[in-house]
């Protein structure tokens, strides 16, 4: 694994447990959470885009990137 390939993974997989982790936030806090966010896009859009990004980091481990 190359420098590069190293800091995409890390880059990605930090950004997806992010992205689901803020959209668990979003869904457990409900209304009084989304009332401070107007325009917040939906949470399963949040924890499907952080699990995109997880999925990147997995073929970028394993070299099918």
């Amino acid at each position: 694994m190359t420098v590069l390939q190293a800091a995409l993974f890390f880059v990605s997989l930090g950004l997806g447990l992010w992205l689901v982790a803020w959209g668990a936030l979003y869904l457990s806090r409900g209304k009084r959470f989304a009332s401070r966010r107007r325009g917040t896009t939906s949470p399963w859009q949040i924890i499907i885009c952080g699990g995109l990004m997880m999925v990147l980091a997995g073929f970028v481990a394993t070299g099918k990137f």
